[in-house]
């Protein structure tokens, strides 16, 4: 508006400007934001946008105070005074919901003393209800930047009372339950009825703490109450029993459990589920006795009977868990594997916990002098019984292996352990050079995985060979499993990557020369753990592969011989990393041990050169495929051919597989080349190499004729590396034809002559050039590129396992580009 004087009194366009409000979220908005974060495991994340509120609130305070708006006053946009109180932004002050979102989620992430310092930051809260300046006074923003007075629900207290819950604090939880229940409240809560929810967790806090004397306290102050237990009551309940070593909390005598399961059952009508035998079964086995564990399963299964279904319980699979813990715990392990086997039959399929505890019982039993099974490792016991009990751990294993079950850490260190002992056992009986000698196990770990532990299994028992191949399998199939690599899902550490790095710089060898077969196994094992140059692979891949070696030279240094599918295993680990250098030792070693390589090693070793895009190595290895080598020295070479296990070598045909694998490490070499002339030559290979393939000719000696060509077409895999490689390869044609037929340099080419022989190289190049986009044509019609085109329409992309050299972009343009070169051939043949 305009004054008298016809003079504009407002703000100027900067003052307007700085007096626009500032927009901030709302607390339910913020307040969602923390549940996101805590539910996804930022809680790190959810707390720095906690810490943000409580900032801007508190200046939001400040600003509004009588203190800072009169220092505003002569200096205001409106003149003296004309600032006074004036409040352009109301950010979200934290309530509390707010605090009760975040405490839930730093218990349910595992850190209660996160939580309950937030509670007791609420509680310093000038607006919390037990304070006496609450923000009632002041002027209205004032009391809106502080926020309405925090008073705890019966929802805040539940969260509090789980906080003293997970920190196994039954004292302060019953001040709380104190507190909730006085008239007059308490320092935390006001007056306030507990329900369900705050009774059993406060019985949850008597269990962690193991105070069974407490908790069935509270459950005689819950039937007063009015309040009706449930099942959670009485499991926790039941739970709690033979905690402590004292006769008053049960310990040895779990008849106050079965006393509690019976009030369950028959006084309260509460239909006990699969955590309640989990429980009562448990109890059982604290306290020895394996015949009321079994008596507990019994009581499970008649219960399923009487209802009639086939479903099982809730959790039902950790009755049988607890029930196989009782009877390892009280040596009766026949009796445990029966139970695994069992579970089955009534459709309980038992998880990762239920396998490894069977396997730590098997583990661990060893036999006494009356041939009883009883607890220990240190007895002595016969290698006869030793493998019996190692077949039937890696049997569980195996079947951990099937399901895509992940074993611990802990379960992989025993297994070494127990296999080192079995080892030494068999030594000492001299049973091992007498069963195995220098042969390997001829496929019987392969056929001995899948199965399940069955009553008819009659096999011998298991060997150290057979447990140290299973572990390097388990290796290599969790890994696989997981796809994107290592640990547990989560990725791996970067101090775990210096750890790894660190173990690889400590067995670097001192000399690159193959070994000779007279060389000690100590230098061959320094020889087989070397460290390969640089790779690409990436840290994941290098400590699969430095965890794969480490369990060989724990085999070897135990004295146990390896056989073909422990070297193949090594292979494997390499290819993963792409790892040449020592993908050759392996090689080397093996010829060596006079083990002739099969198909797989072959395989695995030319699928290592890919990965590391290393051309070379991938027609050596091939070379030496082809001459039934092992290495690359004449020595290592006539030991392998003319002394390796099935006398006098083996010989080895390329297939589809082979090929994919020499195409693909050239096409990843072209890809990585910074020399053009480089990238011509390995391309054309590829080229020539395929021709050679559907021609059904050897032109370089290479043993083409044995791979089949519709084997080839029908590959994803060698179908995208041959169609990027004929794409690239007109490409590169092309563009020459185009430098070449543009230029017109005097020097170079100068006259009608000089002209000529443009126009004729031009034409050789284009006459190159069609090869190519022959050859792509041809193959994109294929099943092998079809599929891979609609996997990547489909995905967005092309999958890893159809990337080479990690250019996916590059591969799907290059089919695309093959596809719309055939389209137009089509066209183009209609139209004539």
């Amino acid at each position: 508006p305009s004054g008298s004087g016809g003079v504009d009194a407002s703000p100027d366009s900067a003052d307007r400007e700085r007096l626009q409000p500032l927009i901030f979220p709302s607390v339910r908005e913020c307040n969602a934001a923390l549940a996101a974060f805590g539910d996804d495991g930022e809680l790190l994340r959810a707390l720095r946008l906690f810490v943000k509120m409580r900032k801007a609130a508190s200046l939001a305070a400040h600003a509004s105070s009588p203190e800072t708006a009169g220092g505003r006053a002569s200096s205001g946009p409106g003149g003296p005074g004309g600032g006074v109180g004036l409040v352009l932004f109301h950010p979200p002050a934290p309530t509390l919901v707010t605090y009760s979102t975040l405490m839930s989620r730093a218990v349910s992430t595992g850190k209660p003393r996160v939580a309950l310092r937030l509670w007791n930051l609420m509680k310093s809260q000038k607006e919390f209800f037990a304070n006496e300046d609450h923000g009632g006074g002041g002027n209205a923003s004032e009391r809106r930047a502080v926020g309405l007075p925090i008073v705890p629900d019966v929802k805040a207290a539940n969260i509090l009372m789980n906080t003293y819950a997970k920190l196994a604090d039954p004292g302060s939880a019953r001040d709380l339950l104190s507190q909730m229940q006085n008239p007059k409240g308490g320092p935390d809560v006001l007056p306030v009825r507990p329900n369900i929810v705050t009774w059993n967790t406060f019985v949850d806090a008597c269990h962690r703490a193991g105070d069974l004397a407490t908790g069935m306290d509270a459950l005689e102050d819950m039937k007063a109450a009015g309040v009706r237990p449930d099942a959670r009551t009485y499991t926790s309940l039941i739970s709690t029993v033979a905690r402590r070593r004292t006769r008053r909390a049960g310990a040895r005598d779990p008849d106050a459990a079965f006393a509690l399961f019976e009030e369950m059952t028959r006084d309260r009508n509460v239909r006990p589920n699969g955590m309640t035998y989990c429980a009562l079964i448990d109890v059982c086995g604290r306290c020895g006795r394996s015949d009321l564990a079994l008596k507990g399963l019994r009581m499970m299964l008649r219960q399923k009977a009487r209802e009639g279904g086939n479903r099982p319980l809730e959790n039902e699979v950790g009755a049988w868990t607890a029930a196989i813990d009782a009877c390892g715990k009280a040596g009766r392990i026949d009796t445990a594997a029966q139970l695994f086997r069992t579970m089955q039959r009534f459709g309980v399929k038992p998880n990762a916990v239920t396998c490894g505890c069977l396997t730590d019982r098997l583990l661990r039993v060893s036999d006494d002098k009356d041939g009883n099974d009883k607890e220990g490792v240190d007895g002595h016991q016969s290698p006869a019984a030793s493998r019996d009990r190692m077949a039937q751990a890696l049997e569980v294993l195996r079947y951990m292996k099937e399901r895509g079950m992940e074993p611990s850490e802990v379960m992989y260190t025993s297994l070494m352990s127990r296999a080192g002992d079995l080892a030494k056992l068999e030594r000492r009986a001299g049973s091992h050079n007498s069963k195995r000698g220098h042969k390997s196990d001829g496929g019987r770990s392969q056929k001995r995985c899948g199965r399940a532990i069955s009553d008819d299994d009659d096999d011998d028992g298991a060997s150290a060979i057979e447990v140290y191949t299973e572990l390097m399998g388990m290796l290599m199939n969790d890994a696989n499993g997981r796809a994107t690599g290592m640990p547990q899902g989560k990725g791996v550490n970067t101090r775990a990557n210096r750890g790894s790095h660190r173990h690889r710089d400590t067995m670097a060898r001192t000399d690159g020369s193959p070994t000779t077969s007279s060389s000690s196994a100590a230098h061959r094992n320094q020889q087989l753990s070397a460290p390969s140059s640089p790779s690409p692979a990436s840290d994941e891949a290098n400590i699969l592969l430095l965890r794969v070696f480490l369990v060989f030279q724990e085999m070897t240094a135990s004295g146990v011989r390896p056989d073909l599918t422990c070297y193949n295993a090594l292979l494997r680990a390499c290819a993963r990393a792409g790892d040449v250098a020592r993908a050759r030792d392996v090689l080397c070693r093996m010829g060596e041990d006079r083990l002739e390589p099969d198909d797989m090693s072959w395989r695995e070793a030319l699928r290592g050169a890919a990965r590391a895009g290393d051309a070379e190595a991938a027609v050596e290895f091939w070379s030496w495929a082809l001459e039934g080598s092992s290495s690359g020295s004449d020595g290592a070479r006539r030991n392998a051919t003319n002394g390796g296990e099935g006398g006098g070598g083996t010989t080895w045909r390329p297939n589809a597989e082979a090929f994919e694998a020499l195409v693909d490490a050239h096409v990843r070499a072209a890809a990585a080349s910074e020399s053009r002339d480089e990238r011509r030559r390995l391309l054309e290979r590829v080229l020539d190499m395929y021709e050679d393939v559907m021609g059904g000719v050897d032109v370089e000696g290479m043993g083409l004729t044995f791979v089949d060509p519709s084997e080839v077409r029908r590959s994803s895999r060698a179908s995208v590396a041959v169609v990027r490689a004929a794409v690239s390869v007109e490409l590169l044609s092309a563009r020459d034809a185009a430098v070449v037929t543009a230029t017109r340099s005097p020097i170079i080419m100068d006259g009608e002559h000089g002209k000529e022989m443009s126009k004729t190289a031009a034409t050789t190049l284009r006459s190159q050039s069609s090869r190519g986009r022959r050859i792509a044509v041809d193959l994109v019609s294929g099943e092998g590129a079809r599929r891979a085109l609609r996997t990547a329409q489909g995905a967005g992309g092309l999958t890893p396992s159809l990337s080479h050299g990690g250019a996916e972009a590059g591969n799907l343009k290059a089919l695309e580009l093959a596809r719309n070169w055939a389209a137009e051939a089509t066209s183009s043949s209609s139209r004539t």
